[in-house]
């Protein structure tokens, strides 16, 4: 559902992430101001957030759309500029005409783990993470494509039109055939992998979520936490790669034939280990 030129730049932000994560880091004394001025609505409890999640999805009902939860928060630039693009002309008509949106407080990467989870996702690898899903069947219809917003200062507003312009209300999930019990096998294999980095991700986004806590408002974040956060960042980016290439090879082996699927599983440095 991309151009090819969205995809060259796809392929091209795993380069561009530690810049991108420094600068977010530095714009994190945003999440110090008044929470009326706050672009993402202050949360306190994973009930407020699914009070909001339930009403947006009434709305939607009601309203024949589809739904655009945005995962995101004040101090990550990509996640402000996000929501700066959705207020350009062109796409602003297109979500008022197709979306209902909810802006969802991820807070100091706190309020996650249920939110992809109850969509039926491990974990995000950045923010923000965007939701496009069918109301009714709540199936995520760009679940292929999540992490693409996390590097939303890359891309144009002409990009963001055609991403979602690619999606209608009535759509649903397009379903992949699986060709045989081999291929059956080696998805939930690393399907597996998937659910085990993350919970490392959850370790790391614990420990630097307390961190950032701990930051004022007019300070910037210590070398510590800035060399732990571009690890992490720097394995958040290589492993949406590393699973998308793992499935391929999967789908490829099956395609011909090959019992049992045979598939080499990267490891990735973390602080938490």
């Amino acid at each position: 559902m991309e151009t090819n030129n969205m995809k060259n730049r796809i392929k091209s932000a795993p380069q561009l992430v530690i810049a991108v994560v420094l600068s977010c880091c530095l714009s994190m004394s945003v999440w110090g101001a008044e929470s009326e001025h706050l672009v993402y609505p202050a949360v306190d409890s994973y009930e407020d957030i699914f009070t909001g999640v339930d009403a947006a999805r009434e709305q939607a009902l009601v309203e024949g759309k589809l739904l655009l939860y945005v995962m995101g928060a004040d101090w990550c630039h990509d996640s402000t500029d996000f929501v700066t693009k959705t207020q350009q002309p062109e796409l602003r008509a297109l979500i008022a005409q197709r979306y209902v949106v909810h802006l969802i407080n991820v807070g100091y990467l706190t309020h996650v783990r249920e939110v992809i989870n109850y969509f039926g996702e491990p974990v995000i690898y950045g923010t923000p993470t965007v939701l496009v899903v069918e109301p009714k069947s709540r199936a995520v219809l760009n679940a292929d494509s999540l992490p693409h917003w996390r590097d939303s200062s890359l891309y144009s507003d002409e990009d963001a039109v055609d991403y979602f312009s690619s999606y209608t209300p009535g759509m649903k999930r397009a379903k992949v055939p699986v060709a045989g019990p081999a291929l059956a096998a080696a998805l939930v294999e690393i399907d597996q992998f998937e659910l085990e980095q993350a919970e490392r991700i959850y370790l790391a986004y614990t420990e630097l979520g307390g961190l950032m806590a701990s930051i004022g408002t007019d300070e910037k974040p210590g070398q510590d936490f800035v060399e732990k956060w571009k690890q992490l960042a720097g394995m958040r980016s290589q492993i949406t790669v590393d699973l998308s290439n793992l499935r391929v090879e999967a789908q490829r082996q099956g395609e011909i034939g090959q019992e049992p699927i045979k598939l080499s599983f990267p490891t990735y440095s973390l602080f938490v280990d």
